[in-house]
């Protein structure tokens, strides 16, 4: 039974070949879901869009250097500010990005 589980369970996992870069300028990163159709793709990538523009300077700097997996200290480096201000940046983003989700 164990054994049946776990099979069960790898195969719920997406392989690693299916993850791609959506542009060049490292705009946002995406799992290919094969439940997702193309124009459901579009839609999501036309609501990041409408959610980055909502963002200021500061925030969308903040965020997309967040999503690389930079830490504050790196990003308040990269921005030339300091990480206070960053948190800051970051908080009034991901507060931009719940309400833009629903």
């Amino acid at each position: 039974m164990r054994d049946l589980y776990r099979q069960t369970r790898a195969e719920k996992r997406i392989p690693a070949q299916l993850v791609q870069d959506l542009n060049a300028e490292n705009d946002v990163t995406m799992i290919q879901d094969p439940v997702l159709t193309p124009e459901q793709i579009v839609m999501w990538r036309a609501s990041y869009q409408e959610f980055l523009a909502q963002c200021s300077t500061n925030e969308r700097e903040a965020y997309l250097l967040e999503s690389e997996g930079r830490d504050l200290t790196e990003i308040a480096q990269v921005m030339g500010c300091s990480e206070r201000k960053v948190k800051n940046a970051l908080h009034r983003a991901q507060a931009k990005l719940k309400k833009h989700l629903g």
